[in-house]
């Protein structure tokens, strides 16, 4: 995923957090990485989760595994 980083950038997005070191403080977590991006808004998140330059990193991804994408609005 050393090439996500890119793609994300080139439609204006950014990581907050990239990330192993989770601690539950209250409820359930199933996951064992955690990844936050910001885009500056929902058009152009979902362009570049749907973009050619993010579609093979996408499909390298669901081939090694399970994932929860959430697109939050703020």
């Amino acid at each position: 995923m050393a090439a996500a980083p890119k793609t994300v950038s080139h439609y204006g997005g950014r990581y907050i957090a990239r990330t192993g070191e989770i601690e539950v403080i209250e409820g359930d977590a199933t996951c064992d990485r955690v990844v936050i991006l910001e885009f500056p808004n929902k058009e152009q998140a979902l362009a570049w989760y749907n973009s050619p330059e993010y579609a093979g990193l996408r499909e390298q991804r669901w081939s090694a595994a399970d994932a929860s994408i959430l697109l939050v609005e703020a």
